[in-house]
């Protein structure tokens, strides 16, 4: 009895049973996905995975018609990036294609869950690194159709979250090291990202200031460099605004970009009141907890990326942890924590796709 105990015990057959666990996980994951997929371009394909898209397909239809790539806005509180992909997806397809529209938005979710699934591989140990790719991008999948399947729609979001992965990627160092051009193009992609979703902007102001941090903290003969990468970081940042600035300047738009990026933003649902502000502040908590109540799933994934998040932190101060994930581990955490925990403060109707980058962790 004790030799058929000790060999259940092996690592060998933990080893099996984690395959079979994390295996069902992400295939549960993808047939479910599978399934929704058929039912939307299949019985309900002539239905919109959520209304904003027929917004956005309309505008791309119009911009189109009058030469303009993109719109700049059609006067809402919508970044540009969005109306040029439903422009590009119109191009391969027709105007007011529904089905082609949820086809990239299923393509899109998959591309989510695998950078989702490459983060998590390039965080982990080599002997776990499979089970954590798995597990990441299963409960991506599952985070999003366990809630409402229109959070999979071709939306702001879901286009800003994609960029923020691929931020996150670049960042993370080779040999130990990450290069002033990755922190650039690292800087591009943080940009595009709040071109998508304004709300991304936290991931993006806490990147940078962890690029100046870490500046700050680099031993004397190596904080030029530091510095300098610090600075092409925050380049590659306001690279995507400059251009798509000159563009709408020079076709005479710049004043209709930039009320769709900063103004309409400001005043979009917010009517005139006179409450005071500890009213205002009852609101805003009641408003949380309505958007978390509503979402049990991906609040309880909240909860277990939140203590993830640190308990990494944690496990990267003994040695050789820290030797393997702690250099590119650190720069991830800090601008992911604090934008999963500001965006449930400042916008908490944003709070489900915020959550992708802590499910990696």
């Amino acid at each position: 009895m004790t030799h058929l105990e000790n060999s259940l015990g092996t690592p060998l057959t933990s080893r099996f049973l984690l395959w079979c666990t994390v295996s069902a996980m992400f295939l549960l994951a993808m047939a479910t996905f599978a399934n929704q997929a058929m039912i939307e371009l299949g019985v309900l394909r002539a239905q919109a995975l959520q209304v904003d898209e027929t917004y956005f397909a309309a505008c791309a239809a119009r911009g189109t018609a009058i030469g303009e790539y993109p719109p700049a806005g059609c006067h809402d509180n919508k970044a540009p990036l969005i109306f040029l992909a439903h422009q590009a997806v119109q191009w391969l397809a027709t105007p007011y294609d529904i089905a082609a529209i949820k086809q990239a938005a299923f393509a899109l979710v998959l591309s989510v869950a695998g950078l989702a699934a490459w983060l998590a591989w390039r965080l982990s140990p080599p002997k776990t690194a499979v089970f954590a790719a798995l597990s990441a991008a299963a409960l991506v999948v599952q985070a999003l159709l366990g809630v409402d399947v229109s959070l999979m729609a071709l939306k702001t979001e879901m286009i800003g979250i994609a960029f923020v992965l691929m931020s996150l990627l670049v960042c993370l160092p080779r040999a130990g090291l990450v290069s002033a051009g990755r922190w650039a193009l690292a800087g591009v992609f943080a940009g595009l990202a709040v071109m998508s979703k304004q709300t991304f902007a936290l991931s993006a102001f806490a990147l940078v200031g962890w690029g100046a941090f870490t500046a700050l903290q680099a031993p004397s003969q190596q904080r030029k460099a530091a510095m300098t990468k610090c600075v092409c970081l925050v380049v590659g940042l306001c690279t995507p605004l400059i251009v798509l600035l000159t563009w709408f300047a020079l076709d005479g738009r710049v004043d209709e970009f930039l009320a769709s990026i900063f103004l309409y933003p400001s005043v979009y649902g917010s009517p005139p009141t006179t409450d005071s502000a500890i009213k205002r502040a009852i609101w805003r908590f009641a408003h949380i907890l309505h958007t978390l109540s509503l979402s049990p799933l991906v609040l309880a994934c909240f909860c277990i990326g939140s203590v993830a998040v640190f308990a990494r932190v944690g496990e990267s101060v003994d040695g050789e942890s820290r030797a393997h994930t702690a250099p590119g581990l650190i720069g991830i955490v800090i601008p992911t924590t604090f934008a999963m925990l500001s965006v449930t403060l400042i916008a908490p109707i944003f709070f489900d796709f915020h959550l992708v980058p802590s499910l990696v962790l």
